[in-house]
């Protein structure tokens, strides 16, 4: 689980014909080619340039073995994108069990080895990297040093199933999802649910949450008053109260994600002023905080996740099967973590 700064020999690239998707129509269902944006309502048009094309990042992938899962067969499959207040750019490369790192005008390349399929990855409060561990069961945090803390592996001495996605309040409260999707291949599910789990600021665990089909993406409002759970397997999202003890209350159904086109619900994030943007079928799906889909971005393929990131959060980034898409937006994302100037304002500070 070592940090690594070398790139490997193979690049990769998108293809002539991926790049001539990006500057037409996109996505296609049932035979039909569908617009990169689709507009629902004027909300829309405030939060996307519809004459902004997608760009693609060029990443140093490291050859791996193609591995068979209940979906596919993938020999790379990236997720859980993260902006750093540093300025760069993290995502999960699951089946390469990597974690890489991508710089504005670079090329990504590896990060951090041995990463344990990494799925969902935020930073804490205090700027620590968090890990959805799906190899071990767990979620990990990586200390300043380098080092690994397990924060949570087992509920009453049995394995959790497989940690997906991972978000932060700002007083420290950790929430993650954990699904069981037969996943790594030829694992046992040993509890009897899948969560929405809990660990305090003392570093206590609990359950906040259960009864789903598949809980994956998991997202905050910017009060925090409102927490987001995709269920991919019930194609719906589901809103939660957020009470100031970090107790979630008042379930209720938030949208239904209905479509026969390609894509399922996975991960999740929102703005600044409280859209939920969720991956679904055909790409990503815009909903405004009263639960209204305003509209659809179509990428040139179906992303699993997405992120804030860049100049004011005004980026999104998108987390394809074997690749990472950016897209400018007008709209600018929420995140949980301290941004740079915050960092910044910490440090000085404790300077004084």
């Amino acid at each position: 689980m070592n940090f690594v700064r070398n790139r490997s020999k193979r690049t990769v690239i998108a293809s002539a014909a991926v790049l001539l998707m990006v500057t037409g129509v996109h996505s296609q269902a049932n035979g039909q080619s569908k617009p990169a944006f689709e507009a629902l309502d004027p909300q829309f048009g405030a939060l996307i340039d519809t004459k902004q094309q997608f760009e693609t990042i060029s990443i140093d992938f490291v050859p791996t073995k193609t591995m068979q899962v209940s979906f596919g067969k993938f020999e790379h499959f990236t997720e859980g994108p993260l902006w750093s207040p540093s300025g760069y750019l993290l995502f999960s490369d699951i089946y390469g069990d990597r974690i890489y790192q991508w710089k504005h005008g670079g090329h990504a390349d590896t990060f951090r080895t041995d990463a344990g399929y990494p799925n969902g990855l935020t930073f804490d409060q205090q700027g620590r990297l968090l890990i959805c561990n799906q190899k071990l069961r767990r979620v990990d945090r990586v200390e300043k040093d380098g080092h690994l803390t397990v924060l949570v592996d087992n509920w009453q001495g049995k394995k959790l199933n497989a940690p997906n996605d991972i978000i932060v309040r700002k007083d420290g409260t950790i929430y993650f999802t954990d699904p069981f999707w037969k996943f790594p291949p030829g694992s046992v599910q040993e509890l009897t649910f899948q969560a929405i789990w809990r660990i305090d600021p003392k570093g206590k665990v609990s359950i906040a949450a259960q009864d789903f089909g598949l809980p994956n993406g998991i997202a905050m409002s910017p009060d925090e008053k409102i927490l987001y759970l995709g269920d991919t397997a019930r194609r719906k999202l589901y809103s939660f109260d957020l009470r100031p003890d970090g107790t979630l209350t008042n379930r209720r159904l938030f949208a239904d994600i209905i479509s026969n086109e390609k894509g399922a619900v996975d991960g999740m994030k929102v703005d600044g002023q409280g859209n939920v943007f969720t991956t679904g079928p055909g790409g990503v799906w815009i909903f405004n905080p009263q639960g209204k889909h305003i509209g659809t971005i179509r990428p040139p393929a179906i992303p699993a996740n997405l992120a804030w990131g860049g100049p004011g959060y005004r980026t999104l980034f998108l987390a394809m099967p074997s690749g990472i898409y950016s897209l400018k937006m007008k709209a600018g994302g929420f995140i949980t973590y301290p941004s740079r100037a915050q960092n910044a304002a910490r440090q000085q500070k404790a300077a004084r």
